[in-house]
């Protein structure tokens, strides 16, 4: 292969200044996976046959390059309130296993603190701040406004969606489960009881994820949903 060749598929962090964003671009099926993170993003990697693993960090301007704008490009998305939950248990688990806490500011601040709550981790230690800096907690529009994806799945309706991205990329897809925020005994058992990411929020915790995710929960159509 020589210096002008691109390799058939790479998977690699851009990052935007101190910003970083995720994306898989495979140039032989001419695609762009633009994996945000907590939306099954690990489970579809694995799907595609890589990982995050192997991830080199480049530059990205403020918006894609040209070149990619032929290519199909898809990214999932998740409700706000629960991809929060889902980031804040994975965040937490991380924490208490002391892995990574020296360079990670939402860990750091989680052991410090010890919330009574997820709750009170949402009213009193979420800023716009923290949104900003952990790529966990980051809106899910960053993504979209850089990479313009022609393809929006929804975790809710993964499975259905993709079907539709494994038609569009010309791969079949099939999902394992990785990377979960708890397993899928807990998820299971959480579901037979009634206990959804509803029941994890007050009053004061659902207005504050109001406020800091406001763009996103317009844009991509979810709400806090009752029941």
């Amino acid at each position: 292969m020589d210096g002008n060749e691109r390799p058939a598929a790479v998977s690699r962090l851009y990052t935007l200044g101190a910003k970083i964003i995720r994306m898989y671009v495979d140039h032989e099926k001419r695609f762009v996976f633009l994996h945000i993170p907590k939306t099954a993003g690990m489970s579809i990697l694995n799907a595609l046959g890589t990982s995050d693993r192997d991830c080199d960090s480049h530059g990205l301007p403020d918006r894609l390059d040209p070149k990619l704008m032929g290519y199909v490009r898809f990214c999932f998305v998740r409700n706000p309130y629960e991809r929060v939950l889902s980031a804040y248990l994975y965040s937490k688990r991380m924490a208490e296993a002391g892995r990574g806490v020296k360079n990670h500011f939402v860990r750091r601040k989680i052991l410090k603190y010890k919330y009574d709550s997820f709750s009170d981790f949402v009213v009193y230690g979420m800023t716009e701040e923290l949104v900003n800096r952990n790529l966990h907690f980051q809106k899910q529009l960053r993504w979209i406004r850089i990479g313009c994806p022609n393809f929006i799945g929804r975790l809710e309706t993964i499975d259905d969606d993709i079907d539709r991205v494994s038609k569009l990329i010309g791969q079949t897809l099939v999902l394992g489960r990785k990377n979960a925020s708890y397993n899928r005994e807990e998820r299971k058992a959480r579901r037979a009881s009634g206990i959804t990411y509803r029941n994890e929020y007050n009053s004061k915790a659902k207005r504050k994820i109001h406020e800091l995710y406001a763009d996103d929960l317009r844009y991509l159509n979810y709400k806090f949903f009752e029941h």
